[in-house]
C-alpha cells in the first residue's frame, strides 16, 4: 500500500508530456482499379470490395522517431522523412463491409513512414504510409494529408514534433496490393474525417493507481474480517 501510495505522488509531480500521438481517420473508396482497369468491385484483396465502400483506421507516431531523410536546400523546398523501429509507430485501417485488415506492425509489416514535403509549387504536405509483405503479395498504403493549413514554417528536423496532422486539410488515401497470382488492385478515396485521439494525463494515471489501491485495500479488510469471524 505503501508502494502505492508513492507511486501516485510521483506521477502527480510528472509534468505532462505526449510524445505518442494517435489519430483516427476515415474514408470512402471513390476509385476502383484492377489490372489498370477501372471496375466498380473487386475480390483482388481477398474480400470483396466496392465503391463506396467506407474505411476506418489509426496510425501513431512518437515524435522522438528518427530522421531517415533530411532533404532542404531551401526553406520553400524540402523533403524529410521518418521512420524508426521498436517505438510505437503503428499504420492500419480496416474495410467495414468486409473483413479486410491491413496493419504495418503486423508479421512483414515495415513499419510507417512520415513524410513532410514542400516544393515551390505546392505547399506544405504531410503523408503517412507503410507497406506489407507476404508470401504472395505485397501491400502498400498511404495517406496524403494535403495542404497545410497552420501558422508559416521553414524546413526543421524536428517537424515531426512539432506540426500535427490535424494541422493539414485531409484529403485522400491510396491502397495498393500487388499479388504475384492475380495482379494489382488501387482503391482510392477522400479521407472524410481526422482527429486526434485523447492523450493520458499523468493525474489519469495516479487516479486508476488511487482507484486500485482503494480496492486492494478494501479485499484486504474484507480478508481480515472475514478471518477474524473464522476463529470464533
Amino acid at each position: 500500500m505503501k508502494t502505492l501510495a508513492f507511486l501516485t505522488c510521483l506521477l502527480l509531480t510528472v509534468p505532462a508530456k505526449a510524445e505518442l500521438l494517435s489519430f483516427n481517420f476515415t474514408g470512402t473508396i471513390s476509385s476502383l482499379r484492377e489490372n489498370d482497369q477501372a471496375v466498380d468491385s473487386s475480390t483482388l484483396n481477398g474480400s470483396l470490395t466496392s465503391l463506396g465502400y467506407t474505411i476506418k483506421g489509426q496510425f501513431s507516431y512518437d515524435t522522438a522517431t528518427g530522421l531517415i531523410v533530411y532533404d532542404a536546400p531551401s526553406a520553400k523546398t524540402f523533403d524529410i522523412r521518418y521512420r524508426e523501429t521498436g517505438l510505437g509507430n503503428t499504420l492500419s485501417f480496416s474495410i467495414d463491409q468486409n473483413n479486410f485488415r491491413f496493419n504495418t506492425a503486423g508479421n512483414g509489416g515495415s513499419g510507417p513512414t512520415f513524410t513532410y514535403s514542400q516544393y515551390p509549387w505546392q505547399p506544405l504536405q504531410m503523408t503517412a504510409y507503410g507497406n506489407y509483405y507476404d508470401a504472395h503479395a505485397a501491400s502498400y498504403f498511404g495517406l496524403d494529408l494535403g495542404s497545410y493549413t497552420g501558422p508559416a514554417i521553414s524546413a526543421s528536423p524536428s517537424l515531426l514534433a512539432a506540426v500535427a496532422p490535424t494541422s493539414f486539410s485531409h484529403n485522400s488515401f491510396n491502397y495498393v496490393i500487388h499479388d504475384l497470382d492475380k495482379g494489382v488492385l488501387q482503391a482510392r478515396g477522400e479521407i472524410t474525417s481526422l482527429n486526434l485521439l485523447p492523450v493520458p494525463e499523468p493525474a489519469g494515471y495516479a487516479m486508476l493507481l488511487a482507484g486500485m489501491a482503494g480496492i486492494g485495500l478494501a479485499a484486504r479488510r474484507r480478508q481480515d474480517s472475514s478471518g477474524r469471524n473464522g476463529k470464533r
